[in-house]
């Protein structure tokens, strides 16, 4: 399907350069790591992407501007030989679809994330609603120029602008910490601005 495609070539070719910029070495995703868990409400930022509001820890407060642009927010938590950033980004489908037939293709959505990621594996998918929207969090495995990854990718369906939203999270295992923990918090307090 095209508009799954044209989703999957915008999803990658952010992750990969969001992974390029920061020089990232090889990681074994057996490693454990301590969980960051800095999520809290009277510490944290709010951040907004198109019309939806984000709380945020302090660690994903400060976007990083040298790779934003208006559709796609970097803010990185770790930056160097090992990388861990939150990404908001969106795109328009080229059709419209009703929420129903996008519920209906959430797994041939699914494919069309991964599909262009070297060696995806989804480890585990949820259905959620964000800020009232259907959408599916991704629990993914992959490589990036041969680099080993694991990464969230919420995605959801805006009917009304014929646009998908996508709030992911990446990170290599030589990261000090383990953010996912806070990934799902942060998802939950997305509501419309």
């Amino acid at each position: 399907m095209k508009k799954i495609s044209r989703i999957a070539t915008g999803i990658l070719s952010v992750c990969t350069a969001a992974v390029l910029l920061t020089g990232t070495a090889f990681a074994d995703l057996n490693v454990q790591r301590i969980e960051k868990n800095e999520f809290n409400t009277a510490s944290n930022s709010t951040i907004v992407f198109d019309g939806i509001r984000l709380s945020v820890p302090p660690s994903f407060s400060e976007e990083y501007t040298d790779m934003s642009t208006d559709d796609n927010k970097y803010y990185y938590a770790e930056m160097g030989e090992a990388v861990a950033f939150l990404e908001t980004m969106y795109t328009d489908l080229p059709e419209a679809v009703s929420e129903d037939t996008f519920i209906a293709e959430k797994d041939d959505f699914d494919e069309g994330i991964i599909s262009t990621l070297e060696n995806p594996e989804i480890l585990s998918s949820l259905d959620v609603t964000v800020a009232g929207y259907p959408g599916r969090i991704l629990h993914v495995a992959c490589e990036i120029e041969g680099m080993e990854l694991e990464g969230y990718f919420t995605y959801f369906y805006k009917e009304s602008e014929k646009r998908i939203d996508v709030l992911s999270f990446c990170q290599t295992t030589n990261t000090e910490y383990s953010y996912f923990s806070d990934y799902y918090k942060i998802v939950a307090t997305a509501e419309a601005a």
